[in-house]
C-alpha cells in the first residue's frame, strides 16, 4: 500500500524537509542555530524554526 504524503506548496514533502534539518548538522556539530540550521538546509528560517520546535516536542 502507498501512502501519498502531504507535499507543501513547493512540492517538497515535510518529511523531505526534515531530513533536510538532520542532514544541515555535521560530524561535529552537537548544536546549531535556527539561523544556521536554515541556511545550511536551505529552508526559510521561518519554516525551519517551525519544523525544529516541532521535532523538538518530540524529545
Amino acid at each position: 500500500m502507498l501512502l501519498n504524503m502531504p507535499r507543501t506548496q513547493g512540492g517538497e514533502s515535510v518529511l523531505s524537509r526534515v531530513v533536510r534539518i538532520v542532514e544541515a548538522f555535521g560530524p561535529g556539530d552537537s548544536a546549531l542555530t535556527i539561523t544556521e540550521i536554515a541556511r545550511r538546509s536551505g529552508l526559510h528560517i521561518a519554516t525551519a524554526s517551525r519544523l525544529v520546535e516541532e521535532l523538538g516536542s518530540f524529545g
